[in-house]
């Protein structure tokens, strides 16, 4: 049984666990970095989507088609990428590292990998107490992100291309998501809300 404040931020070393405490709130500022990343991601998206014209479709065209050089207000959605993608990245090395640490080699692969290594991270959160009922789920979350690429893979030249990209993005977005609230539920000091 987990208690409500878990050494899950404490490192496999075995370091002081008041260490891990002092971090906490730094993992938890960088949680929330990468929550705020989906979100505005997933926002930016559906409506520069809307500001595309007539001859554009979701369904039918790729997100990368409304940042080309001739798609108005393109360098929205490249700086919205640009600065999102940023965001992810530092919410994988500064919150889901530390926050996974003690799960291993695992850990260290799936948070520099973060988006296309769900199985290394749910390997990791076998090992770690409070963490292990997300192994199933994480795995879970996984074999639908490489379905649904499969699938996007295959309807290339057909008529919902972009449907299938958006529900990877989006799957990937609500993964992310999901990962910083348990972060961010984990690395809280005793009697806080999130």
């Amino acid at each position: 049984m987990a208690s409500r404040y878990s050494d899950v931020l404490s490192p496999a070393s075995g370091r002081h666990p008041a260490e891990a405490s002092r971090r906490s709130p730094w993992i938890r500022r960088w949680a929330w970095l990468g929550i705020a990343a989906q979100v505005v991601f997933v926002a930016g998206v559906l409506v520069a989507a809307s500001w595309q014209g007539p001859h554009y479709s979701v369904l039918r065209d790729s997100i990368s088609d409304m940042y080309t050089v001739t798609a108005p207000h393109g360098t929205f959605l490249v700086q919205l990428l640009t600065d999102t993608g940023a965001a992810t990245i530092l919410f994988a090395l500064l919150a889901v590292w530390p926050a996974l640490r003690s799960g291993g080699r695992a850990a260290a692969i799936g948070s520099v990998l973060l988006v296309l290594a769900c199985f290394f991270l749910a390997h990791a959160m076998a090992r770690i107490p409070g963490w292990q009922a997300w192994a199933r789920p994480t795995r879970a979350t996984a074999v639908l992100i490489i379905a649904l690429t499969f699938a996007d893979a295959l309807t290339e030249h057909t008529g919902v291309y972009g449907l299938f990209e958006r529900m990877v993005a989006a799957t990937m977005a609500v993964a992310l998501t999901a990962l910083g609230i348990g972060i961010l539920r984990r690395s809280r000091p005793k009697g806080a809300q999130i």
